[in-house]
C-alpha cells in the first residue's frame, strides 16, 4: 500500500521491529525522525509526561497529510517489569503494590490507545490501524551480568527480580492490557478492528528459553535475529486493511 507508513513506539524490547521492517521503505524509526522510534528505558508509567506525549502523537497530523494509512506499534513495558521495580526495591527500599503498579502501566497505554482513536476521529480519511506487542518472556539473568551491565553503562548495580516472579509480574501485566482491549471492544468499533495482538508468550515457551538466548554473550534481550522470525510468520499472512 503506497500510502501506507509504520511508526515504532516502545523500550528497547521494540528493537525488535527494526529487524522485522529492515528493508521496508514504509518503515520510520528514530535514524528517520526523531520524535518516532523505540528508546531504552521508555517506561509506561511515564508515558502521560509531556515529552512522551508529544513523541507519541506530534508526528501524526503532519504525516497523515501524505500518508492516510498508518500503523503504530507499542512494545512497552519491560522497562517498569525488570527494572523499575526491581530499582525500587533494591535501591529505594520501596516494595509498591504490584497490582497498583501493573494498572498504572495498563491505564497508561489504554490512554495512549483513546488518544489515538480521537487523533483519528479528528484527521479526515485517517485510517489507524496498532499492534500491541509482546515479543518475548523475560529471560534468565545472572548477578554477574548485571554487575557487568553497571559497569558497560556506567549506571548504580542493582540486582533484578528473581525470574519466575518477572515472569509472573510480565504475564499480570500483559493479561491485564488484553482484558481492557478485549473490554473496549464491547463499545468501540476502532478496539474491534484496529487493534491487533502479536504476542510470542507461547512461542518463547514452547521453543525454550535457550533457543531465543544469544549465544555470543549473555544479555536481557533475545536474539532478536531468531525472534523477529516469530513476529514475520505472524505478520505474512495478517490483514490490516481490507480496503
Amino acid at each position: 500500500m503506497e500510502d501506507q507508513i509504520i511508526l515504532n513506539f516502545g523500550d528497547s524490547q521494540g528493537e525488535i521491529w527494526d529487524y522485522v521492517f529492515y528493508y521496508n521503505e514504509n518503515y520510520i524509526n528514530y535514524k528517520d525522525n526523531k520524535n518516532i522510534g523505540w528508546r531504552s528505558g521508555w517506561s509506561t508509567r511515564g508515558l502521560n509526561k509531556s515529552e512522551h506525549q508529544k513523541r507519541l502523537f506530534s508526528e501524526i497530523e503532519k504525516i497523515s497529510k501524505t500518508k492516510k494509512n498508518i500503523i503504530i506499534i507499542l512494545t512497552f513495558g519491560s522497562t517498569d517489569i525488570e527494572w523499575n521495580l526491581s530499582y525500587k526495591r533494591y535501591i529505594n527500599n520501596e516494595y509498591p503494590d504490584t497490582n497498583i503498579f501493573i494498572n498504572e502501566m495498563n491505564n497508561n497505554l489504554i490512554n495512549v490507545i483513546n488518544t489515538y482513536v480521537e487523533i483519528e476521529k479528528n484527521i479526515k480519511h485517517l485510517d489507524i490501524q496498532i499492534i500491541i506487542c509482546f515479543p518475548y518472556i523475560p529471560l534468565p539473568i545472572s548477578d554477574e551480568y548485571m554487575k557487568e551491565f553497571s559497569l558497560k553503562t556506567n549506571s548504580i548495580y542493582y540486582e533484578v527480580i528473581e525470574h519466575n516472579e518477572r515472569i509472573e509480574l510480565w504475564n499480570n501485566y500483559c493479561n491485564t492490557l488484553i482484558n481492557s482491549i478485549n473490554y473496549n471492544k464491547k463499545y468501540s468499533e476502532f478496539y474491534s478492528k484496529k487493534i491487533h495482538i502479536f504476542d510470542l508468550r507461547d512461542i518463547f515457551l514452547k521453543k525454550g528459553f535457550e533457543y531465543f538466548l544469544r549465544k555470543d554473550c549473555e544479555d536481557h534481550h533475545p536474539d532478536l535475529s531468531i525472534s523477529h522470525l516469530e513476529i514475520t510468520k505472524i505478520l505474512d499472512n495478517y490483514i490490516f486493511y481490507n480496503n
